[in-house]
């Protein structure tokens, strides 16, 4: 029985990585490695405390991101158990002169805290933002009022994470978004800054 468990999970595994990447000749300690796993990244990491903002083809978030979203009220009520959703919209673009002001707040932000605070405080910040993903700016719409900030794709403890710039104070959030390979039915998850909170919902605008 467990042997059948196992050839069965080893299927659907071979069935979910699908037909495009090829196989290449095992390795001496016996893992076949895919393609992709070896294909040259064009960047390497930044250096402490500085953001090095990159292009990488295989950052879902990054290669996503940018367009009009707006609140998947179905799912949002599933995920935030709230009787009452918002009808926000998020409104993401490439921004040169954003990305510029982004870029220079953390790593100043990250020069105060070597000076003030030391180099264990806020050391998740400076790691984090060596290697950005993405960054441009972001428009949040709600009913009665609307609100503009700067962003950062980081990745945090393995997670996809927004740094936002806005009033010249730097804020963060946790970020998920699952592809339609096919079509725009994208879906955005937006969290909170650390591991407690649920996820806000949204679809592309049609």
């Amino acid at each position: 029985m467990f042997r059948f468990a196992s050839i069965t999970a080893a299927l659907a595994a071979l069935l979910l990585v699908q037909g495009d990447v090829r196989a290449l000749p095992s390795t001496p300690h016996g893992r076949a490695f895919w393609t992709h796993d070896l294909a040259p990244r064009e960047y390497k990491l930044g250096e402490w405390g500085k953001v090095s903002v990159v292009k990488d083809p295989q950052c879902v978030v990054a290669c996503e991101l940018l367009g009009h979203w707006v609140t998947h009220k179905d799912l949002t009520r599933r995920l935030m158990k709230e009787a009452e959703v918002p009808p926000y919209e998020l409104i993401f673009s490439a921004d040169a002169e954003a990305t510029a002001r982004v870029v220079a707040a953390v790593e100043k932000h990250c020069l105060w805290l070597d000076k003030e605070r030391g180099q264990d405080v806020g050391d998740w910040l400076r790691r984090d933002a060596q290697t950005a993903f993405l960054a441009g700016r972001c428009e949040l719409r709600a009913e009665k009022m609307s609100a503009l900030s700067d962003f950062l794709l980081v990745s945090s403890s393995g997670t996809p994470h927004l740094i936002l710039l806005m009033d010249g104070q730097i804020q963060s959030c946790n970020v998920m978004l699952a592809r339609d390979a096919t079509g725009d039915a994208d879906l955005l998850f937006m969290g909170d800054d650390t591991n407690t909170g649920s996820f806000r919902t949204f679809e592309r605008k049609k």
